[in-house]
């Protein structure tokens, strides 16, 4: 029976996975930098301290890493405390969370506070438990101490607990230490099938949630 889900922020709950881009160009624009200084893609998968290395090395900047971050950091915080928009269903969801009394824990590789401007945005702050981000807790996500972090906040068993992820290298963690899984991907995906065989189902959205919401309420077997 399932009594509490740990989800991922970005490309799980949050529709935040194609900014890189334009975040890119308006960080370029912002600094005066040439508009073809980057190519497509370049920052999609890099973390931010290595989006200011790139910087600083390529461009010239006469800035410290610790500035370029700051910089950054206060781009994507403004970026998503405005922009960003949540998967279709999830607002819902995570309100049916809350209605059934089923805690709700972000565990997220991303800056927990951009997580939290969009729940209070969308006015789903309270939905949520705790928001646990990676930085803060020195915890990546092929350490499943992050999960095990998230859920002991929940005081619940790894069996009761249904992690949601869309990276394939954190349902793996989370799967292969015991977590049921649900992949939030879509058929189309070049790594669909290992996703599929890291969880018990795979969703594009939160539309469609009456095998998840079955196993809530399946009994215990004591």
């Amino acid at each position: 029976m399932i009594k509490g889900v740990i989800l991922d922020g970005d490309g799980t709950i949050l529709d935040s996975m194609q900014i890189w881009d334009s975040f890119a160009q308006e960080c370029l624009e912002d600094l005066g930098l040439p508009e073809d200084g980057l190519k497509p893609g370049e920052l999609e998968n890099a973390s931010l301290k290595d989006a200011a290395k790139l910087f600083i090395e390529r461009f010239g900047l006469q800035k410290t890493e610790e500035e370029m971050l700051a910089f950054f950091l206060a781009k994507l915080r403004s970026i998503y405390a405005n922009e960003i928009r949540m998967i279709n269903g999830a607002p819902e969801f995570l309100a049916e969370l809350e209605r059934r009394n089923i805690p709700a824990v972000i565990a997220t590789a991303g800056d927990g506070e951009c997580v939290r401007s969009v729940l209070r945005r969308y006015g789903l702050e309270q939905t949520c438990d705790g928001v646990f981000d990676c930085k803060s807790v020195s915890i990546g996500k092929t350490d499943p101490a992050m999960y095990n972090l998230a859920r002991e906040s929940m005081n619940l068993a790894k069996d009761e607990v249904m992690v949601f992820e869309d990276a394939l290298y954190a349902l793996e963690t989370a799967w292969d230490n015991g977590y049921p899984c649900i992949a939030i991907c879509t058929p189309d995906e070049r790594d669909y099938e290992q996703k599929k065989a890291h969880s018990l189902l795979t969703m594009p959205d939160y539309l469609h949630l009456d095998e998840f919401w079955a196993m809530c309420e399946e009994k215990s077997d004591d």
